[in-house]
């Protein structure tokens, strides 16, 4: 066991875990469940909870399985969590490096946005304060200063649940080389996103819609990208039409 957190509420545990580029070990966990984040664990630096944490685990720190890297941003802020890499996220659910280096993830909402964003050190991703870009609690009026805005978000008119994605890398569909591909669970829906260099909005591509629960995806060696499906199960791969 390197590490344990309990979990208050029987949802949003979590959605991942993902080398990144450096070698850490990054590791998205959801707010604790229930609904509306009740304990305000997504804006709580005190609590592992509604992050997304990053640490060592080929070096060990006294009393850890794990070691704390020096440069995570809240190291040296009284009250807060090492590990935490970044905060207020509600269930990132699938996320990803892009080649660039980037941490991508796809953060489900509560009742009516869902979201794509970057999730950069020590960056605040909003929840409970926001919803996606929008007012969550407060409902009206909410404070945006030191929030970072999701670079993409969708309704309940398009889909209930974000699975996050990769970018594609290969060449099997040459139009999504370099886009970035990710769906809904609950919708089968499935788009791809020119992932900006910054953290700004940006246009997604409706690529159609499935009649898969779409849980996870991932990416082989030749860079082509594989979606996975919770309902009958299965596992398919992105072709061109």
């Amino acid at each position: 066991v390197i590490l344990e957190v309990a979990q208050p509420y029987p949802n949003h545990d979590g959605g991942g875990l993902v080398f990144g580029p450096d070698g850490m070990l990054y590791i998205g966990l959801g707010d604790g469940g229930a609904a509306d984040d009740p304990h305000n664990h997504g804006q709580n630096l005190g609590s592992l909870l509604g992050k997304m944490l990053r640490i060592d685990v080929a070096r060990k720190d006294e009393g850890r399985e794990y070691a704390i890297p020096n440069d995570n941003p809240f190291v040296r802020t009284s009250g807060a969590r090492p590990e935490i890499w970044a905060y207020g996220l509600r269930k990132p659910w699938r996320y990803s490096f892009h080649p660039k280096g980037r941490l991508v993830a796809g953060d489900v909402g509560q009742n009516l946005w869902e979201e794509i964003t970057f999730v950069g050190r020590g960056s605040n991703l909003g929840w409970k304060v926001r919803e996606a870009a929008h007012c969550f609690s407060p409902s009206e009026n909410c404070r945006t200063a030191g929030l970072l805005d999701p670079i993409f978000e969708y309704d309940r008119a398009q889909g209930v649940s974000v699975t996050g994605g990769f970018v594609v890398t290969g060449k099997r569909v040459p139009s999504l080389t370099g886009s970035y591909v990710f769906g809904d669970f609950g919708t089968g829906r499935l788009w791809s996103l020119e992932l900006p260099d910054a953290p700004k909005r940006a246009k997604a591509t409706f690529l159609g819609r499935f009649s898969y629960a779409f849980s996870t995806f991932g990416r082989d060696a030749d860079g082509e990208i594989y979606a996975a499906d919770f309902g009958p199960g299965g596992i398919y791969r992105l072709v061109a039409r």
